[in-house]
């Protein structure tokens, strides 16, 4: 175990008393290693490509130094969340918060499980949400490094929408496609389907791009990030499109049923830009997005393991709008009894 102490005793007393007379911190972050131990202390610095962290021991406190590359993951006393951002409607405040997050955390882009990586790549995505492609992939090339597997997943689903937006179409579906191979999970589908959304919607395809968008609301709807993010691309194409009834529908269930989702706060701005929609036009327009949703269900084969997430999943919405729907049609007909 390579560890200093930077006082004057014997390591091993030391590390005993550490153990036993330890004395938490105001605020403490846990730093856990890949032998399966973990220590918690502040963390101080980097020096050197070694963590020094400050533990309390006692009446006092002692600081031990450990190689990087001997980390597993560090739980900060603040972690970032994706949702933090959704606070901020505006896009440069956005980028700018994450840009200077991300230099003071970049010295742990090397920890497989450090928040770093993730900070990293909602810079990425402020980028590609600003349409700033080439910069976005620019940025997501020097992130590259030993992460978690879901961490890497997320970066080829980003990497296939800088590429079709950048206008490659074929070499992002090929990425996608590759990426799709490989997915076993519903979070690996997910990001897989939204990397395939972008290329459609990049090939002129938009019904098959609202497929792709909305398969993660469809198939697995407890997935929180995907599945906002679907139904804010969702919106944007009906937006495209001019049918503002349903891309307000879209962006309505977001923020409905995805309050604390990084694309909330910009559903929220959208939905005050677009002003207030008549309930009768819910009724009778926002089915275009059921049936978008419908379409993706039907026209997507999931892994027999989500078979039963899709049939809980697949009737509440549609039943939604079809009662509503009767409802205003009973209430029509009493009036008409009333007043003949």
């Amino acid at each position: 175990m390579k560890t200093i102490f930077s006082i004057n005793f014997c390591q091993p007393i030391l590390l005993l008393a550490t153990l036993l007379f330890a004395v938490p911190l105001a605020a403490e972050e846990t730093v856990y290693f890949k032998d399966g131990s973990f220590l918690k202390g502040e963390v101080l610095r980097v020096d050197r490509g070694r963590l020094r962290l400050r533990t309390s021991m006692g009446g006092g406190t002692a600081e031990t130094a450990h190689d990087l590359d001997r980390i597993q993951k560090i739980v900060w006393k603040e972690q970032f969340s994706p949702s933090q951002q959704s606070i901020m409607s505006d896009h440069a405040a956005r980028l700018k918060y994450l840009e200077t997050l991300f230099d003071q955390k970049k010295v742990f882009l090397s920890v497989p499980e450090s928040d770093a990586g993730e900070v990293g790549l909602a810079v990425v995505e402020e980028l590609l949400s600003a349409k700033r492609f080439s910069d976005a992939q620019k940025f997501l090339d020097t992130l590259e490094n030993d992460w978690c597997a879901k961490r890497r997943q997320k970066a080829i689903s980003l990497k296939t929408q800088c590429l079709a937006g950048a206008g490659h179409f074929k070499e992002a579906l090929a990425l996608a496609s590759d990426f799709e191979k490989t997915a076993k999970d519903a979070s690996s589908l997910a990001l897989v389907h939204l990397a395939l959304g972008e290329a459609s919607a990049g090939s002129g395809k938009t019904e098959k791009a609202l497929e792709h968008f909305l398969f993660a609301r469809v198939f697995y709807p407890s997935l929180v990030e995907p599945s906002s993010e679907g139904l804010w691309k969702a919106s944007q194409i009906f937006m495209a499109q001019t049918n503002t009834v349903a891309a307000a529908r879209a962006l309505h269930d977001l923020t409905e049923d995805y309050p604390s989702s990084r694309f909330a706060g910009q559903a929220r701005l959208k939905l005050n830009e677009m002003g207030s929609v008549e309930e009768k036009n819910y009724v009778t327009q926002a089915g275009d997005v059921a049936a978008s949703q419908s379409q993706a269900q039907a026209a997507q084969e999931p892994e027999s393991a989500s078979e039963k997430t899709v049939s809980q999943s697949k009737s509440p919405e549609t039943k939604t709008i079809k009662e509503t729907g009767k409802k205003k049609k009973k209430k029509k007909g009493t009036r008409n009894e009333n007043n003949p």
